[in-house]
This record gives structure tokens, sequence and C-alpha cells, in this order.
């Protein structure tokens, strides 16, 4: 239909052509680098198990709670190289993310680089505020760093104004 070219690419649709559900980026708010490897002047804390070690450590704030994914680009890696994402809506007093989370849930990915490095964008539907990076071949960087999210005109921005769009829930 008409109506349906007027809308933003990564819309789904309902029965009647209006927009159901849209998907965004979303750009970090800031950054907590955690550990930087050795070779970058930082000291090896404790290991997380053998995945993701030897790499930089840092947890990305977004600022607020989504309800999506982490969307990262690296530049640089060695094939075969584990970086591990764990993604929560709690931080520790060392400033790691709560994992697995005290709702019960463990966001963890584990993305594998290739030489040169690639993109991690897992399309698997979470809740976090803070994502948690272990073993990435470089420092964060807001044009790397990022997330996507999932909005619907029904519930409007997450933010509970969905009432003022006109629509019954």
């Amino acid at each position: 239909p008409a109506a349906r070219a007027a809308l933003p690419a990564g819309s789904a649709f309902a029965a009647d052509g209006s927009p159901a559900l849209a998907f965004e980026r979303v750009a970090a708010a800031g950054f907590d680098v955690l550990e930087a490897p050795p070779a970058a002047g930082g000291a090896r804390g404790e290991g997380d198990g053998g995945e993701g070690e030897g790499g930089w450590r840092y947890v990305v704030d977004f600022g607020r709670e989504l309800q999506g994914h982490l969307n990262v680009t690296f530049g640089s890696g060695a094939a075969g190289q584990n970086v591990v994402v764990r993604l929560g809506e709690q931080r520790l007093p060392n400033g790691s993310v709560v994992f697995p989370a005290r709702s019960g849930n463990s966001w963890q990915d584990t993305g594998t680089l290739r030489d040169g490095g690639g993109q991690f964008a897992p399309h698997e539907y979470c809740e976090f505020r803070w994502a948690e990076l272990i073993g990435a071949p470089e420092p964060p960087s807001i044009d790397r760093v990022g997330g996507w999210r999932v909005r619907s005109p029904l519930l409007g921005d997450g933010a509970g104004d969905g009432a003022a769009a006109g629509r019954t829930i």
C-alpha cells in the first residue's frame, strides 16, 4: 500500500498497514574502561574463565533501559579472538555488569573475530542499560559502539507515553 512507502526502513507492519515495530540505532551515553591489556599499560585483573582474555574490558552505558541489543564494529583483531558481551540492568561496585542478572536472565554472547575485526550485532531482544565487553581488541569509541532498540507506536518511546498517543493498551 501507498501508506507503507512513507514509513521508515526497519518497520514491521500490523494487518491494517500501520507500523507495529520500528528498529532504531541508539548511541552510547558513556564508557567506563575497567581494564586495558598489558601492552596498553593496564594491569591484568581477575580472569573470566579464559573467555575474552588479553584485550580491553569496558562497560557501555546507554543512559536508560533499552529493549534491543548491542551493535559494535571492531576495526582490528586477530582471527579466532573471542569477545564476550554481557548485558545487564545493574552494576557491581567494581564496575562490572551484574551477571547473571538478578532477574535470572543470562544475557551473554561470545563473538569470534576474523583478521581485521568485524561487526558484532546479535539479533536477540534483551532489556538492559549496560553492556560489558571483555577481550575487545581496542578501546571503546562512540563511532564504533552503539545499540539498537525496538519501538512501537502503540507503546510510544518506552517511557510510558502510549496513552498519550491516543491508544488503549
